[in-house]
């Protein structure tokens, strides 16, 4: 079989042909029996391929194939075999933290009415000296 055609065969799935192309490849198609098996076996590879579906990997896949080799090539200690375990439970609790924290920040900006640092610690604005004045705190007891 000619090279040029069974190119031909290929871009003809791929891409429209020009008339005197596709006038080729049917003129070579019904000569060539070879060149009608490699066609029904590329349409059959195609259908296989077009029914299968994409499969995804779990989330963190890389980090857990990198981790594995990372530990493969190294020796662990003892406290290292007790702690990996743990980074692995504290990854999303972390996440956890910083949605929770964030929105006690904005609560407390809201209820502040100040958007600022302060505001978002709930820190009251106090001056120096209402800070080292013995009559303020006394009060305050």
């Amino acid at each position: 079989m000619n090279k040029k055609l069974r190119e031909l065969l290929y871009r003809s799935f791929d891409a429209d042909l020009k008339e005197e192309e596709k006038k080729v490849l049917a003129d070579a198609l019904s000569r060539s029996a070879e060149l009608r098996e490699e066609q029904r076996q590329i349409e059959t590879v195609r259908q296989k391929l077009s029914a299968t579906t994409a499969s995804s990997f779990e989330p963190f896949f890389a980090d857990r194939v990198m981790r594995r080799i990372y530990r493969e090539q190294k020796p662990k200690s003892e406290l290292e075999s007790w702690f990996e375990p743990l980074m692995l439970i504290f990854r999303p609790i972390a996440v956890a933290a910083v949605f929770i924290i964030l929105l006690l920040m904005s609560y407390n900006m809201i209820s502040t009415k100040q958007i600022s640092v302060q505001g978002a610690l709930a820190i009251s604005n106090v001056a120096v000296e209402e800070a080292f004045d013995p009559a303020v705190n006394l009060t305050v007891e």
